[in-house]
């Protein structure tokens, strides 16, 4: 086991490489919305996409939404949003690019937060812990209590309040 102190540099490392981590994918979030600017291409915003697997990708995505005239599409591609270029009136994507820079709002912070988190329900999640609470009740000898129409009826209410 690390140290306490080995454990806050390591700690460290990781804060420090992901600011740099953030700062890449806004640049080349920034660098694909130029090239959907300029040429309508979006595929380098999916492949940005697809390679920062483990990143927080619903945030790049609205990210590309608001600034990068691109939106991500149910198959895993982007399609451009011609709207959103027509409207635009930048010289070339290198003006875009610096209009980016200075005006974008940085991916990372277009994500949910602890609090939004916190406010998440999922049933699947919930279902799970409820069984193996009842299985180590089980375990350790306790009453579970499962009558068929109390369950139907409480199932009824998460439905309804879903």
């Amino acid at each position: 086991m690390l140290t306490r102190k080995e454990l806050n540099k390591k700690i460290s490392g990781v804060r420090r490489s992901t600011k740099a981590f953030r700062a890449n994918i806004q640049m080349l979030l920034i660098e694909c919305a130029a090239h959907a600017y300029v040429d309508g291409q979006t595929t380098p915003m999916a492949q940005l996409y697809d390679a920062a697997n483990g990143a927080d990708r619903l945030a790049m995505a609205k990210w590309a939404q608001k600034f990068g005239f691109s939106q991500a599409k149910a198959d895993g591609k982007f399609g451009l949003i011609r709207a959103a270029v027509n409207d635009a009136a930048f010289d070339d994507g290198d003006a875009l690019i610096e209009y980016l820079t200075e005006h974008a709002t940085s991916w990372f912070d277009m994500g949910k937060t602890k609090s939004d988190i916190a406010k998440d329900v999922d049933i699947a999640v919930a279902l799970m812990a409820l069984a193996k609470r009842c299985a180590k009740a089980k375990a350790n000898g306790g009453k579970i209590t499962a009558e068929r129409i109390a369950v139907t009826a409480a199932f009824k209410e998460l439905q309804a309040a879903c």
